[in-house]
Formats: C-alpha cells, structure tokens, sequence
C-alpha cells in the first residue's frame, strides 16, 4: 500500500493518525497543534475509493433530480470519472478531499491505543508527479486523554 502519513514534515506509521469519533473542539485547548501531509499513489485512490465515489454519484444525481439542478461542483462538471477528478484541482479538493476523506483515512487507520494524531481539517488537496497530496490539521493528545476522542486503551 501505497499510503505516507508526514507530521510536521516527519514521516510517522498511518496508524497514528484516525478520525475521532467524537469532535475536538472542546479538547483542543488541552492538544497540540500539528500540521499533516498525506501522500498517495493515484491509481492506489482509484483503487480504493471508485466504489464509495460511485456511489456518491448515484446518490448526487439523485439529489440533483429531487431539487432540480445541479447542487455542487461536481454535478455541474457532469460527474466525471474518478481518474478524471483527481486531474482537476477544484474537484479533487472537493471530492477526496472533501467528501471521501474519512472514507480514505478508515482504509488506513481506526482509533487505538496507536493513535497519536487527531484529524481536524484538510486545508488542501492536490495532485502531483502521480500522488494525491492531502495538507491538513490534526492535533496530538498525551495517552491518557486518547479515551476520550475515541481510542480503545
């Protein structure tokens, strides 16, 4: 698998990183604030999202029929294909980015007791020399607060 986890610039194990189950915004005053980069092959997104975004397309058209039009980017882009996304900056930050994000890190990474760094918010998505490079936030807890956003001790 072809999936880099970078922590301020330093290459860390993706299973340090998770999705909390719950929000951070009551705990973030207690955290640290850390900046993350997520790299992945291409064809590995390809390889791992075209169901879930499929069926983000199935339900978007759905959508679109029910209130009339088109209701973001991507519908009046005519729901290209997955490959065709990652080519174009504004649908990949919206698509993984956006809607698919928590779909990709859950491939990856489940709250445990591995867990060192929260995610918080992606701030970019681009594509370059054949990676999907994902910038965000996430925040770090000592061990004995990581019950509280969900890790399993």
């Amino acid at each position: 698998m072809s999936i880099y986890l970078y922590i301020e610039n330093t290459k860390k194990d993706i299973v340090e990183f998770a999705l909390p189950e719950l929000s951070l915004s009551s705990a973030r005053a207690r955290m640290n604030r850390k900046e993350f980069r997520i790299e992945v092959e291409a064809h590995e997104i390809q390889r791992i999202l075209e169901w879930n975004y499929r069926e983000w397309v199935y339900e978007s058209r759905r959508d679109d029929e029910v209130c009339g039009s088109p209701q973001d980017e991507l519908a009046e882009a005519g729901y290209p294909e997955l490959y065709e996304v990652i080519m174009n900056q504004e649908l990949l930050e919206l698509v993984v980015g956006g809607y698919l994000f928590e779909k990709l890190v859950s491939k990856f990474s489940k709250p445990s007791e591995l867990t060192k760094y929260w995610w918080d918010q992606v701030l970019s998505c681009s594509y370059s020399k054949g990676k999907v490079i994902i910038n965000g936030v996430c925040y770090s807890t000592p061990m004995s607060f990581a019950g509280v956003l969900g890790a399993k001790s």
